[in-house]
């Protein structure tokens, strides 16, 4: 009975931060002592059709980095390259920062968001040839040295570069890598391109905060890896394409120090170099590689966590180290309104209802 009101309770915050954030649809699952719980859902994956199940997948938009992470870690365990390496190793002498030509570009610093390479707007092309083209250029680096802490720029543009460099340097295209290495062992059916999922009647449509589609489920499927890797990072910076549920796994992974049941996917030392942390960003939350870290977000001494948005969907991974527990919520149609630790409210209000429940 008493298990049955704390999920009433949680169902009950995922309904209630659905409707006062505008959200089309929501699913949310928590985990326990490092173990996958319940997921809660509400609403539709796309509108008046196909109502919102535990099995739908959602672009998980930037909480994709942290898969980008895990495949650094084991092409590294692999021993196919190292944090340390420059980017250049796998790319050629264009990923060279001209303000700073005895520094060199790694992995590392892309990880946690310190190339000194610039942003660039949405739209830009990611294939390998035009990114090396543009790489060439004096104007696509700051002035910033890369690696220090003065560098830091949140940059999807460089996680699009890391995951032809991982292809480059392993000859496999990213899916592969993280389908032989955590995928596979995890027992999920997830994909960098929605259109090469196993089974893709269950994409959810995503729709902005004023009603409109952001991204058709048809526009989705229509995701393709390219025919040989290292040649399209498209959808490397937020095209990872999974559920809540799904997601849980990668944080129970995570939280286990590297282990899923009997599955030992990373390392001890590797969780603990994406868990660690290496400077404060705008004096509110740390930067570790490449999850983020605040203290006291939902009542709890310490959370790892990412956030997603893109397209309408505003997405949060999250798990407390110290007890196992934690939380995935993934959204569509919601306004992006954040709290005071920069989260949005329509994951952080069920998250900190979540946190509670799971403390009784």
């Amino acid at each position: 009975m008493a298990e049955e009101m704390r999920s009433s309770e949680i169902q009950q915050a995922v309904e209630l931060a659905a409707k006062t954030y505008g959200a089309v649809g929501v699913q949310a699952t928590v985990l326990r002592g490092g173990v996958t719980g319940e997921t809660y859902v509400y609403g539709w994956a796309t509108k008046g059709t196909d109502p919102m199940t535990p099995k739908h997948k959602f672009r998980t938009a930037s909480i994709t980095k942290v898969a980008t992470g895990i495949a650094a870690m084991l092409l590294q365990e692999q021993g196919v390259l190292r944090l340390e390496d420059p980017v250049s190793n796998y790319w050629g002498d264009q990923v060279q920062n001209p303000n700073h030509p005895g520094i060199p570009i790694t992995i590392q610093s892309c990880l946690t968001h310190t190339s000194s390479i610039r942003t660039f707007l949405p739209g830009v092309s990611l294939s390998y040839v035009d990114m090396a083209e543009q790489l060439r250029k004096p104007e696509s680096y700051t002035m910033a040295v890369p690696g220090e802490p003065a560098a830091w720029d949140y940059n999807n543009y460089v996680f699009a570069l890391l995951g032809l460099a991982f292809e480059r340097a392993a000859h496999l295209h990213l899916d592969v890598i993280l389908n032989r290495g955590i995928w596979n062992k995890l027992g999920v059916d997830v994909a960098l391109e929605a259109g090469e999922l196993r089974d893709t009647r269950n994409i959810v449509t995503l729709y902005r905060a004023d009603g409109r589609v952001g991204l058709s489920v048809a526009a989705q499927v229509a995701g393709r890896r390219s025919k040989f890797p290292g040649v399209d990072g498209s959808h490397y910076m937020g095209g990872l394409t999974a559920s809540s549920e799904d997601m849980a796994r990668m944080a129970a992974m995570l939280i286990n120090r590297g282990t899923f049941g009997s599955q030992r996917i990373l390392s001890p030392e590797s969780v603990a170099m994406m868990q660690q942390i290496q400077f404060q960003v705008n004096n509110m939350f740390w930067q570790a590689q490449p999850l983020d870290y605040q203290e006291g977000m939902f009542s709890r001494p310490e959370i790892y966590y990412h956030t997603g948005n893109a397209y309408g969907a505003f997405n949060l991974l999250s798990y407390d180290p110290a007890s196992g527990d934690g939380m995935v919520v993934m959204t569509s149609g919601a306004k992006g309104t954040q709290d005071l630790f920069g989260i949005y409210r329509v994951c952080s209000d069920i998250c900190q209802v979540a946190y509670d429940v799971m403390r009784r």
